[in-house]
C-alpha cells in the first residue's frame, strides 16, 4: 500500500503554524472594500463567510486537523507554504466579490506570482484559488442576490417607511437566504413580540422615548457615546465587521497561529451570517414598528396614547427594515458566544475601535459584556425596544451554540 501523505512526519508540515498576518492583512482590505463601497452587514457577513470558509478548508486540507466544512480533498504534495494557499484562496474570493479592486488585491499576491516565487509557492496557491472556486460555486444561487417585492401594510403596530427618508424595505428577500450552519432557521427565531396593549411593551416604548429621543434630558454623555460608537451604519465595517476587528484583535494578543486563525474567522463569520438569516427571517415575520412611529402614533392604542409625541426624533436614524428582532443585537449575541466557546472563556480582555468615533476606543474584559453594551446602543440610539435587544441576544447566542458544536471539530 502506498503511504498516505498524512503519514509523513509533521516537520514537513510545520509552516501551518506560521504566522496569521496573511489574513490580518486580507481582513483589512476586505473590510476597507466593504467601508469604500457601503455594503450592507448581511451581504458583508455572507461574504466574509465565504471567504474565510474557503482559507479554512484550503490550510485544514494539509493536515486534516479538523472536519471540513465543504472541501474535502486533500493537499496533494509534500511541504506546502501556507501562506501562499491562505492567500490564493483570499485572492480568489476577494476578486470574485470585488472585481473592481482587483488593483489592490493584486498587490497583495505579487510575493506569490513573482518570477522569483517558489514552485513550492505557485502550487499552494494554486491550491488555495481551486478550494475559493469550489466555495464560489457552492454559494453561487444562495438567494443572496434574488430580488422580492415588499409593500409594507399601514396597520397599527405594523413597520412602515419611517422618516426621514421613507425609504422602501431593505433586503426583504435575506430571509430566503441559505444558511451556512442551519438546516433551518425556525428552531432559532425569537418567540412573537409584546402585544401592544401588554405592559412590557408600555415599559420598553417609555424606556426608549426617554433614553433614545434625540433631544433627551435624561440619556448620559456616556450612553450618546455607546450610541455612536457602535452605530455602524453606512460606510462603515458594518456590526459584523466590527466583530471581526475584536476577533482579529484577539487572535494577535493570544498568537494564535494561521490554521486557528482561520478557523475562527470562519466559525465567526458562518454564526453572524445565519443569525443575520434568522434576524430577517423574524424581522419580515412579525413587521412590528419601529419606535419613531410608535410615538408619533401612540394614540392609536389606548394604552400608550398619554405618549404621543407627533414630532418625537430617534438619535440615530431608523434603519429601512422592520424593528423586532435587532440585528444588531443578533450579530452580537452570536458572535460573543461563539468568541467565548472558542477561546473557552468569556474572561478575555480587548479593545474597540469606531469608524463612526475614530478619536475614540473602548475596553473591555468580557465579550459578553461587549454586546450587552452594543444592544444597549440601539435604545440609546433610539431605534429599537429593550424587549427587542434581549430576543436578538438570545437567538444569536443559540445560533452560536450551534455552530461551534457542529463545525469544523476537531477530527477523532
Amino acid at each position: 500500500m502506498i503511504p498516505s501523505l498524512f503519514s509523513i512526519p509533521l516537520i514537513f508540515f510545520s509552516g501551518v503554524d506560521s504566522d496569521s498576518q496573511v489574513l490580518y492583512d486580507w481582513n483589512n482590505v476586505m473590510l476597507e472594500a466593504v467601508r469604500e463601497e457601503s455594503i450592507g452587514p448581511n451581504l458583508a457577513v455572507r461574504n466574509f463567510a465565504i471567504l474565510y470558509g474557503s482559507t479554512f478548508d484550503s490550510l485544514n486540507a494539509v493536515e486534516k486537523k479538523y472536519n471540513a466544512y465543504h472541501f474535502k480533498e486533500s493537499f496533494p504534495a509534500a511541504e506546502p507554504s501556507p501562506d501562499a494557499i491562505a492567500a490564493g484562496s483570499c485572492y480568489t474570493i476577494a476578486t470574485s466579490l470585488h472585481p473592481s479592486r482587483k488593483g489592490s488585491f493584486d498587490k497583495l499576491v505579487k510575493p506569490y506570482l513573482s518570477n522569483s516565487a517558489s514552485s513550492r509557492t505557485r502550487r499552494s496557491f494554486s491550491f488555495g484559488a481551486k478550494v475559493a472556486r469550489s466555495f464560489l460555486e457552492l454559494r453561487k444561487n444562495d438567494g443572496s442576490s434574488t430580488s422580492v417585492t415588499d409593500v409594507p401594510t399601514t396597520k397599527t403596530g405594523k413597520w412602515q417607511r419611517t422618516p426621514p427618508r421613507d425609504r422602501p424595505p431593505v433586503q426583504p428577500h435575506w430571509r430566503n437566504v441559505n444558511p451556512f450552519c442551519l438546516d433551518s432557521t425556525n428552531p432559532f427565531l425569537a418567540p412573537p413580540p409584546p402585544q401592544l396593549d401588554s405592559k412590557e411593551y408600555l415599559d420598553a416604548l417609555i424606556k426608549v422615548k426617554l433614553l433614545g429621543s434625540k433631544q433627551s434630558k435624561v440619556r448620559t454623555r456616556e450612553q450618546k457615546n455607546i450610541a455612536k460608537f457602535w452605530s455602524d451604519f453606512s460606510y462603515s465595517s458594518t456590526p459584523p465587521g466590527h466583530w471581526n476587528e475584536i476577533a482579529t484583535f484577539v487572535a494577535r494578543t493570544k498568537k494564535l497561529n494561521l490554521l486557528e486563525t482561520a478557523r475562527l474567522l470562519a466559525l465567526l463569520n458562518f454564526t453572524m451570517a445565519d443569525a443575520g438569516i434568522a434576524a430577517f427571517e423574524t424581522k419580515y415575520r412579525y413587521r412590528y414598528w419601529r419606535p419613531i412611529q410608535a410615538i408619533r402614533q401612540a394614540d392609536e392604542i389606548k394604552e400608550t396614547s398619554r405618549l404621543r409625541d407627533p414630532s418625537w426624533d430617534s438619535l440615530l436614524e431608523s434603519p429601512s427594515h422592520p424593528e423586532y428582532v435587532s440585528g444588531h443585537s443578533c450579530y452580537s449575541g452570536s458572535a460573543a458566544r461563539l468568541l467565548a466557546l472558542f477561546f473557552k472563556t468569556d474572561d478575555i480582555s480587548f479593545i474597540a475601535f469606531s469608524d463612526a468615533r475614530p478619536e475614540e476606543k473602548r475596553t473591555f474584559h468580557s465579550f459578553e459584556k461587549c454586546a450587552e453594551e452594543i444592544g444597549m446602543s440601539r435604545i440609546y440610539g433610539g431605534i429599537h425596544y429593550e424587549f427587542s435587544n434581549r430576543a436578538g441576544l438570545e437567538m444569536g447566542r443559540k445560533i452560536a451554540d450551534h455552530t461551534f458544536t457542529h463545525f469544523l471539530n476537531q477530527t477523532l
